[in-house]
């Protein structure tokens, strides 16, 4: 009887111990975010221009040489050449992949006023910025996965100029 009182008094005592370690041990603040990620760009039949994906994706986008950065197209030419030296048998990517958010007509994507890469930076930072082993699944072909983030970045990089610099940690 003696050893049972003896226990429980113990066991009050572990218990309230590991309730006060709990308490006050370090946990994850919770902070609101400070950034509102922008809107999807969704595909638009009506305003989405019909052309073929190999039209729009160049390794070379000459027209627009003149109005970006020249590091900049260089990363894309990188880009583009690894795209197309992937295996014909890559996987297609699907509308709810994580590289769709980027797919579509990228007009509009940046409000009047706003800087493109401030707008942009966070959300590109959240996908590419990953371990090796995680970055393996974005390797999908189609205009829902790597080209269409290839052709939102020349979009970027010729409408908003965006530069090389800020681009070159994320696509190396």
């Amino acid at each position: 009887m003696k050893n049972n009182k003896k226990r429980k008094e113990q066991d009050v005592i572990m218990k309230t111990k590991l309730q006060a370690q709990s308490f006050f041990a370090l946990c994850a603040q919770k902070v609101a975010p400070t950034v509102a990620a922008p809107p999807r760009i969704h595909p638009n039949s009506i305003t989405a221009p019909k052309i073929a994906i190999s039209k729009v994706i160049s390794p070379t986008p000459k027209p627009l040489m003149s109005k970006g950065d020249p590091l900049a197209f260089q990363l894309l030419s990188s880009l583009q050449r690894r795209i197309n030296f992937l295996p014909q048998d890559t996987e297609q990517a699907v509308i709810d992949h994580p590289l769709a958010t980027f797919s579509g007509d990228p007009v509009g994507c940046v409000r009047d006023g706003e800087d493109a890469w401030e707008t942009w930076d966070g959300p590109l930072h959240g996908l590419l910025q990953k371990d090796p082993k995680e970055l393996t699944k974005l390797i999908v072909l189609g205009p829902q996965g790597l080209q269409g983030l290839h052709c939102f970045l020349s979009y970027l990089i010729s409408e908003h100029g965006v530069q090389g610099c800020l681009l070159e940690g994320k696509l190396e």
